[in-house]
């Protein structure tokens, strides 16, 4: 099959040839056109450098957005890993706040009741002080209650409002 098509088309192209046929004269250029066609095939080469260079410098500033785009999603996968740590700690402390807030607040009635119901020591009255202090003087020896009663004066506070308004 694919011999009959090259030989139908080399059948074709001989016929278009020999009814077109070939003529012997030069063809008839000016030589402006000369020059263009001797500076065609330098323009061209000169054309393609750039297209090459240019492919190049594509290729570079490619190769960089790819290395940029890696970049920045190896930083998002870290982000997204930090947050991904951030978010299973604070579930984790919010759990742990929650439970503890739970627990004292059901401790605080039995705290309240234990306070209320504790004993506690009796506090002695001014009187009952007093009659403590007499007692303590009168049996110390002399010499302790000349001391004990320099101390009273000493450690007594002063009455500053009384001495102001003088």
């Amino acid at each position: 099959m694919m011999k009959k098509i090259g030989n139908a088309c080399r059948v074709s192209l001989v016929s278009c040839l020999l009814l077109v046929g070939c003529d012997q004269r030069p063809p008839s250029l000016t030589r402006q056109q000369v020059d263009e066609l001797i500076r065609m095939p330098a323009d061209a080469t000169t054309a393609s450098r750039e297209l090459v260079s240019q492919d190049a410098q594509a290729r570079q500033d490619w190769l960089a957005i790819q290395g940029d785009l890696q970049a920045a999603q190896l930083e998002i996968g870290r982000q997204r890993d930090v947050l991904a740590t951030e978010r299973r700690y604070d579930s984790l402390l919010a759990a742990a706040v929650e439970q503890t807030s739970m627990l004292l607040a059901c401790l605080l009635p039995v705290l309240i009741v234990t306070f209320l119901v504790w004993p506690r020591p009796a506090i002695p009255d001014a009187q009952h002080a007093c009659d403590l202090l007499v007692t303590e003087v009168i049996q110390a020896p002399p010499r302790r209650r000349i001391a004990l009663a320099s101390r009273r004066r000493l450690t007594r506070p002063r009455d500053t409002h009384s001495r102001s308004h003088d």
